[in-house]
């Protein structure tokens, strides 16, 4: 329904089994006191839509967002996907230190990670303001206790990937999370594209709604013992590391954005990350319907995007999650509170 942006279940198919029926009608007509004639009625669930319905509904809604919002959407039991300005580059912000941890993995050649590892990497999905410190740390161990190199050998790792909108030139900034903009100017470009523009990239660290979204599907098909990450670093990174990313991801505590649009109840696995003037939120959501991935970022032109960009994410969630679960009938989310 467009004007309310709302998916309804469709209506059990009834079709009349005429084979069947005859008979029934026959022996009713000539009886004298069995004149009732039971039909057989062939009964089938309704239909799911297909995602072509989904997109016009997001595209509709996305439309009236005075900004750029890029998503990228996959039924992780299909493979179908979905994707609306999804090679749009953004600002990596914090969404990018998946990335890290799954070079950590790689870079620990099939050993399990230790304590401090998994502490490091557990530290960056619940610490709302430390985050890049522990991100720092895992950069550290990647590159021999260069954060430059490990920044650089992160990126390698995303390129072998086929993640080419996607890298991170430096450490985390640790009192700000991104650098002055105005720094950027000096840099090599080579990676930048017309459309980044639009958005504002930070120039130190960026993503685009399809490389983070893509990256995420590598690690819940590696967590199954098959997918990309495991073809391209075979022996290197292993189902149980990449399930510990998984673990991870769904620690993090802070939902306003995709959250806000699933049940309180729906294990989401995600990261997050927030600027002035853009927001991303890309995860895994395990729902019953099925599990999918979700990405999603949001910029605009202005000085705090904050909540301007919350009702985008909520409707976009919401209706993702209702497309994925109208044989759950419909669900009523909550009024969303505003993130940062």
């Amino acid at each position: 329904q467009w004007d309310t942006l709302t998916l309804y279940p469709g209506q059990e198919e009834r079709r009349l089994d005429l084979e069947a029926s005859l008979p029934v009608v026959e022996r009713a007509l000539l009886s004298i006191d069995g004149r009732v004639a039971d039909l057989a009625v062939e009964r089938k669930p309704p239909l799911q839509p297909e995602l072509s319905v989904l997109r016009d509904l997001l595209k509709h809604r996305i439309d009236q967002f005075v900004g750029l919002v890029g998503l990228y959407l996959t039924d992780l039991g299909s493979g179908q996907r979905l994707e609306i300005n999804s090679d749009t580059v953004y600002s990596g912000m914090s969404i990018v230190k998946v990335g890290i941890m799954v070079t950590t993995l790689i870079d620990l050649n099939g050993v399990d990670p230790d304590e401090d590892i998994r502490n490091y990497m557990l530290k960056i999905a619940i610490d709302p303001v430390g985050s890049n410190y522990w991100a720092n740390l895992l950069l550290g161990e990647i590159g021999d206790g260069s954060q430059t190199l490990g920044a650089q050998r992160t990126t390698q790792t995303l390129r072998a990937l086929g993640l080419m909108r996607t890298f991170i030139r430096s450490p985390y900034h640790i009192e700000t999370g991104y650098r002055p903009l105005g720094l950027a100017r000096a840099l090599e470009v080579d990676r930048l594209r017309p459309a980044n523009q639009s958005a504002n990239p930070d120039p130190f660290i960026q993503t685009s709604p399809h490389d983070i979204g893509t990256l995420l599907e590598m690690i819940y098909y590696c967590a199954q013992g098959r997918g990309p990450l495991m073809e391209i670093y075979p022996g290197q990174i292993t189902p149980s590391g990449c399930q510990l990313i998984l673990d991870v991801l769904k620690e993090n505590p802070v939902r306003p954005w995709l959250g806000s649009g699933i049940p309180a109840e729906i294990s989401l696995a995600h990261k997050h990350g927030f600027l002035y003037d853009t927001i991303g939120d890309a995860g895994i959501v395990y729902s019953s319907g099925g599990d999918y991935v979700l990405s999603v970022f949001v910029y605009a032109n202005t000085d705090w995007l904050g909540c301007g960009a919350q009702p985008i994410f909520f409707d976009i969630s919401r209706l993702v999650y209702a497309f994925f679960n109208l044989e759950s009938g419909l669900w009523s989310p909550p009024s969303p509170e505003c993130g940062p």
